[in-house]
């Protein structure tokens, strides 16, 4: 987990290592600094003791590893953002020492913050207001005054206090930490939107409405929104410290492959020429060779990530991509340049506040099941889908009563598939094709332990959410004692992590119109750790 801008360190610490009042003198670096060797050490400790998941659930030595891997990220990310700070500060200072010689006179209050973690941001954090306006969301989405999303970019906090674990040894719950404040020196984010003819998005969501309320239907919802949003769209280039060019490339090849039916074959190289002639349009504009593609963004909403370009690595591979699939053992898919981003679930029944306050409401009732699956199990392409480990998963299930492993049927509806996902203790999410799952999302919206069967995967925000004090995570080569594991974990247990989920579940969906906390305002967060300096230096700031 990610260490808080404030310099506590949000995994366990080795005794007397970084933390808050525990590291020595030196100032902002110096705490920072321990801070960040406290998350390594923390972390090592963990995956010695085999603790990271509380010590009595298996796989708990690879999830401390895990823990181990994303200490060793958030240290470079801290030493980046102490730089960044540092530079900061210096910046306002030295601004200050020229009014001052200057003869003028200013309130010295905020610039005297500085620091580490210590400094407010300058000026208004602004917020992604939005134009009135038509789209494939509808009015309810777009018709919303400026006001709906003043302050998306405020700095927010995050309470991390009630996701202390206890040790394996049964020892009391790790004292409460300090709320971690997402970008507290970020400002706010100025997008360019490349305007390309309707035929590459308007045209496709207008004709095709499932474009827009399938579970890809992200990259129908990010142009709309950032396009009539008054304060994170620029159509100045010299001011825009990202450019999005918004093509429906999931959207076109679901027309091509689906309803047209073409060869597979055909329809990814009319989905390649798509992709080409739009690159082709805003390369005339000049801003692409400034830094070879690094400051722009694209979104790909479907598993197979930019893959549906077959030019991808020819013509973007530089670029941020936006996807839900965050899986490292593919080529197409870069922990340090890109973004995992939550599916999008767009049913109002998961996504919406009241429809989840009335689960958080009975929490006394007994939920009837133990776990639940609804989905795809035998595959025609056999076990090659899923690595067999769906169709392993119905065998070990087979005759349970407590347990609902089945594919979707007719008669179970989206009410039917919510009520059943909302009177289950676990929801399994076995890998598919790849390792992320819609499923996972649906899981947190209805209060259900998620329980993760891909040993690949990359969550969105993992550099500030513990997947550990919630996600029971167990290695594709361990499910024969699933049913073992799950049916040991106590109630306490199972209901503590809901109160982690109830903490956290709001930023994974997508709310209309969107709200700060919600996944588009975490997205942008994210993305706003991405922004340099200087994007125009290729090789030395956005990297190979």
């Amino acid at each position: 987990m990610g260490a808080a801008r404030g310099g506590a360190p949000l995994l366990p610490t080795a005794a007397g290592a970084g933390g808050r009042g525990g590291g020595p003198r030196g100032g902002p670096a110096a705490a920072a600094g321990w801070a960040a060797c406290g998350l390594l050490l923390g972390a090592a400790a963990a995956a010695a003791a085999g603790g990271a998941l509380g010590g009595a659930w298996p796989g708990s030595a690879e999830a401390a590893l895990w823990q181990l891997a994303r200490a060793d990220r958030a240290y470079h990310r801290k030493r980046g953002e102490l730089a960044a700070a540092t530079a900061a500060r210096q910046g306002r200072l030295d601004a200050l020492g020229r009014a001052q010689r200057e003869g003028g006179r200013r309130d010295t209050g905020a610039d005297g913050a500085g620091g580490a973690g210590g400094a407010e941001a300058a000026g208004s954090a602004g917020g992604a207001g939005m134009a009135g306006g038509g789209g494939a969301f509808g009015g309810t989405l777009l018709a919303e005054p400026a006001e709906a999303l003043a302050g998306l970019m405020e700095p927010m906090e995050v309470d991390f206090a009630s996701w202390s674990r206890r040790t394996a040894g049964g020892a009391a719950p790790a004292p409460p930490r300090e709320p971690l404040k997402l970008n507290k020196e970020l400002p706010p984010l100025k997008i360019y939107v490349y305007k390309l003819p309707r035929k590459f998005n308007w045209d496709l969501s207008k004709r095709y409405k499932r474009c827009a309320s399938d579970q890809y239907g992200t990259e129908v919802f990010f142009h709309e929104v950032i396009f009539n949003s008054k304060t994170l769209r620029t159509e100045d280039p010299a001011e825009a410290d990202f450019f999005y060019m918004p093509v429906y490339t999931e959207c076109f090849l679901w027309v091509k492959s689906v309803l047209k039916k073409l060869p597979r074959e055909k329809a990814f190289g009319e989905t390649n020429a798509l992709m080409l002639e739009a690159l082709g349009i805003i390369r005339q504009e000049g801003h692409w060779d400034k830094s070879g593609g690094r400051d722009h963004f694209f979104m790909w909403p479907g598993a197979r990530g930019p893959t549906i370009f077959n030019d991808w690595e020819k013509e973007i591979k530089h670029s941020i991509y936006l996807t839900p699939e965050g899986d490292r053992k593919v080529d197409y898919f870069n922990t340090w340049k890109d973004i995992v981003i939550p599916g999008m679930e767009f049913d109002q029944k998961f996504y919406a506040v009241p429809s989840r306050k009335a689960l958080v409401e009975s929490v006394g009732e007994k939920r009837k099941y133990l776990a639940f699956f609804r989905g795809t199990i035998h595959h025609p392409e056999g076990d090659i889908y899923s690595k067999g480990l769906r169709p392993k998963l119905e065998k070990l299930f087979e005759g349970k009563e407590d347990i609902i492993y089945d594919k979707r049927v007719k008669q179970c509806d989206r009410a039917c598939y919510h009520d059943e996902m909302g009177n289950s203790k676990f929801c399994l999410n076995p890998l598919g094709w790849t390792p992320w799952t819609l499923r996972f999302y649906q899981a947190l919206m209805t209060r259900c332990v998620p329980v993760v069967i891909a040993d690949n995967i990359e969550f969105p925000y993992e550099n500030e959410v513990d997947y550990t004090s919630f996600v029971v995570k167990i290695p594709e080569k361990d499910v024969d004692n699933i049913e073992q594991t799950l049916r040991s974990m106590p109630d306490e247990e199972l209901e503590r992590r809901r109160r982690v989920m109830d903490d956290i579940w709001l930023s994974y969906t997508y709310q209309r119109p969107p709200q700060s906390g919600d996944a588009f305002h975490f997205v942008l967060q994210e993305l706003a750790r991405k922004r340099k300096s200087f994007r125009n230096s290729r090789g030395a700031t956005w990297g190979a």
